[in-house]
């Protein structure tokens, strides 16, 4: 599970208006955190969450502006079920990348496991990929 926080907060600075009267001019700052991941591995640590807030409220007051923070709106937190890449999940290589010719990227509709290292012969592939693979990993030996 992914977690983030999202704060709507209201800063205030005194001014003088036109006519020589004390004014308040406010303004609504948002500000989020980092989202985080949460499983048993990694238990929720509000601390970190706290401290990045209250360095972004200390930067934006710290800016010379004037503004003191009034209050603090909205304080919501955002719960996203994480899912990271699994069996089905295909990300194509960056154009950087495959400029260089150096990489191969594989895509199969198929349910076989990609068991690949350093190690050509031990990938378990459907065997069009295989003769892919070999073939590429052949290309320019002796």
């Amino acid at each position: 599970m992914r977690l983030q926080f999202n704060s709507r907060t209201t800063f205030e600075r005194m001014t003088v208006n036109d006519f020589g009267q004390d004014d308040t001019s406010r303004t609504t700052v948002y500000f989020n955190t980092p989202s985080v991941v949460i499983n048993e591995g990694h238990p929720l640590d509000l601390h970190p969450a706290i401290a990045h807030l209250n360095e972004r409220v200390e930067g934006f007051t710290r800016r010379g502006s004037g503004y003191v923070l009034a209050r603090i709106d909205e304080l919501s937190a955002s719960f996203v079920k994480f899912r990271p890449l699994g069996a089905g999940s295909f990300v194509s290589t960056p154009q950087w990348i495959e400029k260089k010719q150096a990489v191969v990227n594989l895509e199969t509709r198929e349910t076989t496991s990609v068991l690949c290292g350093p190690f050509w012969h031990i990938c378990i592939l459907p065997r069009k990929t295989q003769t892919q693979l070999l073939t590429v990993n052949n290309t320019n030996t002796l």
